[in-house]
């Protein structure tokens, strides 16, 4: 049994707070802190620091609202868990989760008054499970994060230490693995496999994303030659930074690897991000058409999150669109992210572009984007990404397990 958290209950109704109370100690919650405003609050963490797993916070409050005490929180160094509580509109409250979230703050959900106790127990159940990925990210983090000197990156990039793994794209309706997106590693030879989000950021700052995108892009393309040569039609993406986006004598560059490598470019994707497209819209555009004359896919990454109008989606010669992860993954719970992944689904439809749904980690993500039509998936419920050798072998077992 998971030990029973502290609660800090906050809210100016005592009513709510002794209701609030009754119901966190029936759900076996002893340990109980109140206070009636956020400033009252703040002074009971002080108290009690490290030792409050959970802050139940109204967001209606004389002398400082909840929303004003959510940032003071995540100001301090406040390790728990946040549940923002209101009779406001539900529309409001979810919006107030996402803020916290965007603090910092770990959010187990949002209730609206009056509490009931199933959600709060629910909750409390998800708080555990919370714990537990915290306790690992923090184990990986202490395990994989790696200081490395902008002189190591640049040696890496110039002696072959990057290794780029590959992450299938399925089709909802076949199964059949359609494609798969080449992402970066890097293979230090005395500090081991350093993540990219230690080395990505420092290569954007350094001048060295172009060099860092050729030789991604050149691996990929020996990477897909052995796909091709074991018998697989799968077509291979390739993330494209800002940098090479301006480079006019990129689609030179990519058809003349590809020939030397001897793949067809039909079997390249090239994926772009919403924010990389609008930052230089003349050349990125004619950039796109060239490499989409020569017979390159184009596919827009993580769409949702950036600035693209509707008006350069029809421009731009797209073959398809990847919808970002944050309104997949638990979209089936939470109708506004449902929304927007529903509309992004019709809208590629009405564009004439294939949809591929990221960051599908269990079977409810999957079976939402199946409802809707999306025609692929990618993510932890089909794949991590790999090296080229385990796609060879994942392939041959995924294709045993296809309907004949």
């Amino acid at each position: 049994m998971p030990q029973a958290p502290t609660v800090l209950l906050v809210d100016d109704d005592e009513l709510i707070i002794e209701i609030g109370t009754m119901t966190l100690n029936d759900l076996g919650v002893s340990d109980v802190e109140t206070a009636v405003s956020g400033v009252d609050a703040l002074r009971v963490l002080e108290v009690r620091a490290g030792e409050i797993d959970v802050v139940m916070c109204d967001l209606n409050m004389p002398e400082m609202d909840g929303i004003t005490f959510l940032r003071h929180l995540s100001e301090t160094d406040y390790k728990g868990a946040v549940i923002p509580i209101s009779g406001e509109d539900e529309r409001i409250l979810k919006m107030v989760g996402k803020l916290a979230s965007e603090h910092n703050l770990r959010v187990l959900g949002v209730l609206t008054k009056p509490i009931m106790p199933d959600e709060v127990s629910g909750y409390l159940d998800k708080l555990h499970e919370m714990r537990q990925e915290v306790d690992q990210q923090e184990k990986r983090v202490a395990g994989t994060s790696i200081n490395v000197s902008v002189d190591e990156l640049r040696h890496a990039i110039e002696n072959d230490e990057l290794v780029v793994y590959l992450q299938p794209k399925v089709s909802v309706n076949t199964l059949e693995v359609i494609s798969a997106e080449a992402l970066v590693r890097w293979e230090h030879p005395e500090k081991g496999r350093i993540s990219p989000d230690d080395f990505i950021t420092m290569a954007e700052e350094n001048g060295l994303v172009d060099a860092l995108t050729r030789v991604v892009y050149r691996q990929s393309l020996r990477n897909l030659a052995k796909l091709i040569a074991a018998g697989y039609t799968i077509k291979v993406g390739v993330n494209i930074s800002v940098e090479t986006l301006t480079d006019l004598e990129w689609p030179d560059y990519a058809v003349a690897q590809a020939n030397e490598v001897g793949v067809d470019p039909s079997f390249i994707i090239m994926e772009i991000t919403e924010s990389q497209l609008m930052s230089n819209i003349t050349s990125a555009m004619e950039i796109l058409t060239r490499l989409s004359l020569n017979k390159f896919a184009i596919s827009v990454d993580d769409f949702g999150t950036g600035y693209s109008s509707m008006e350069q989606l029809q421009r731009a010669p797209f073959s398809e669109l990847k919808i970002d992860r944050a309104f997949v993954h638990g979209a089936c719970h939470d109708n506004s992210q449902r929304a927007i992944l529903e509309s992004s689904i019709d809208l590629a439809r009405k564009l004439d572009l294939e949809t591929i749904a990221e960051g599908v980690e269990n079977r409810e993500d999957w079976d939402l984007v199946a409802e809707l039509s999306c025609d692929m998936v990618q993510g932890y419920f089909i794949a991590r990404p790999m090296p080229i050798d385990q796609m060879l072998e994942w392939l041959e077992k995924w294709d045993r397990k296809l309907p004949s």
